[in-house]
């Protein structure tokens, strides 16, 4: 008997973290988040023969990605203290990065409750953890564009 047709998971493109100019106007692109989900996605709908080792080499890709981004922004940081004498927008960087962890764990949690939801229907504390994930989720999403929002006004003040 023929095994069905698994959906491909998306190939990461790079996603780099760079700076305009020397203090703080940076960009990070939106794909990434997209990527994770989309994989994740792919993931799910291979059950009941899930590709985890295609799923892995995806989770492996994001984590280098990420990596990348969080030394470069260490750098950002160090200069806008040492060269610029910018502390506040340093700490506003550090808290963004404390955020995007624990949005990344979230995230993690997330995906393995909506597994669980999935290879478990009939459990209600699968699905009750689904939602309690997203509002976390959401509640620090919302954080991070807070300290964006502290940051950019901040950034414009010195100007």
């Amino acid at each position: 008997m023929a095994r069905p047709q698994q959906p491909s998971l998306p190939r990461m493109t790079p996603v780099s973290c760079s700076h305009k100019t020397s203090i703080c106007t940076w960009e990070v692109p939106g794909g990434g988040h997209a990527s994770v989900e989309e994989g994740h996605q792919a993931y799910l709908s291979s059950a009941p023969h899930y590709d985890f080792p295609r799923y892995r080499q995806l989770v492996h890709e994001i984590t280098l990605a990420f990596s990348g981004i969080s030394r470069e922004i260490l750098q950002i940081k160090g200069r806008l203290q040492e060269q610029h004498g910018r502390p506040e927008l340093a700490q506003h960087l550090a808290r963004v990065q404390q955020k995007e962890q624990e949005k990344l764990e979230l995230t993690a949690q997330l995906q393995l409750a909506k597994q669980n939801a999935q290879d478990q229907p009939g459990l209600e504390a699968h699905q009750q953890e689904v939602r309690e994930l997203k509002h976390k989720l959401i509640k620090t999403i919302e954080a991070i564009s807070e300290i964006l929002q502290d940051l950019k006004y901040d950034s414009e003040e010195a100007e």
